[in-house]
């Protein structure tokens, strides 16, 4: 750890550790700073937060090391508690204490994944006061205690108020791989989050562009129930009057047409 900080030069590197030299006056802040810290793995229990969560608040610097990582993730950690108990305040100062689920609340791993957005990204609104309202249950502790709901962290973290892809799957009666493969497409406009460091492969969407894809484009399956035809002819009579599918059901998992192309033909019953 002296090595890491500065205090102890490569030219001790080989050398019996009683006979490396240092200078006591120089480390003796950084010395008392490190007495009464914790490792990674017990910031994790102390503050109540599964391995995975606690790892994702060191990446993102609310959990700060008090000598340099080096880069390693390896590498051990020491954390001052003091700052951790700081951080788990900044989470729970004004939370309402709640003695029991309330609905529409969760923890903040599982609010994450219902937004969806990065777990972090909540915290970041948690602590920036941009949620107007975060609760703590009284029979539990620490970061899992915490509830906030999805439906206000949305709005607060996204440019424009949008719908989640799950919201626009069930609108578009698709499965949600599906959905996201089409806004991959950029049939449907997808909003970005203000906090993209902490936003894997997240989506929400624009719910007008989703009104707008069901205006625009019309399944192969729906032509098969207006027209009463099935699906092998449909497709030929469509092939044959030059109207080509703009999804393939490789791309997203269902084929779509431009409805305005096919519009005629299903007033004619594709004859």
């Amino acid at each position: 750890m002296l090595r890491e900080a500065g205090f102890i030069g490569d030219e001790h590197a080989d050398l019996a550790d009683n006979l490396v030299m240092f200078s006591a006056e120089a480390s003796a802040p950084f010395l008392a700073e490190l007495c009464g810290t914790k490792g990674l793995t017990k910031v994790s229990a102390y503050i109540n937060a599964p391995r995975v969560q606690a790892q994702l608040l060191f990446r993102a610097g609310f959990l700060r090391p008090v000598y340099p990582n080096g880069g390693s993730t390896k590498r051990l950690l020491a954390f001052n508690m003091k700052e951790v108990d700081a951080l788990m305040l900044s989470l729970s100062d004004g939370a309402e204490v709640l003695d029991r689920e309330v609905e529409g609340a969760f923890s903040i791993p599982r609010a994450a994944k219902r937004v969806p957005c990065g777990a972090m990204d909540i915290v970041s609104l948690i602590q920036n006061h941009r949620l107007p309202w975060v609760g703590r249950r009284s029979d539990e502790l620490g970061y899992m205690s915490i509830r906030v709901r999805p439906e206000q962290v949305r709005p607060a973290l996204f440019s424009g108020v949008g719908i989640s892809v799950d919201q626009a799957a069930r609108k578009l009666n698709l499965h949600y791989a599906s959905a996201r493969r089409i806004i991959r497409l950029g049939l449907i406009n997808e909003i970005p989050a203000e906090c993209p460091q902490y936003y894997h492969e997240r989506y929400n969407v624009s719910s007008e562009s989703v009104d707008n894809f069901i205006k625009n484009y019309i399944a192969l399956s729906e032509i098969q129930i207006a027209s009463a035809t099935k699906r092998n002819p449909v497709k030929s009579i469509l092939r044959r009057n030059q109207i080509h599918p703009v999804t393939s059901s490789y791309d997203v998992g269902k084929v779509y047409y431009k409805r305005d192309e096919v519009e005629a033909l299903l007033n004619s019953k594709l004859r």
